[in-house]
């Protein structure tokens, strides 16, 4: 994983837990997923914050945009 992909992931970590700013931290998240696809932490991290805010569809199209 690439420092873009750090940076997105140390970000996100910031908007959750000192910030407590969940919709910016799965935005985060979900920049980190498409930053690097194969990176499991991410996508479990963006999966619990998808469920906890009741956006699986949103999550559903990140994992989409990787795909393809």
């Amino acid at each position: 994983a690439g420092e873009r992909f750090h940076i997105l992931m140390r970000l996100a970590e910031l908007y959750e837990q000192r910030l407590h700013n969940p919709d910016a931290a799965f935005e985060a998240f979900s920049r980190a997923v498409e930053a690097d696809a194969a990176d499991t932490h991410a996508r479990r991290e963006l999966a619990r914050l998808a469920a906890a805010r009741g956006s699986q569809r949103a999550r559903a199209t990140v994992l989409s945009r990787v795909v393809d």
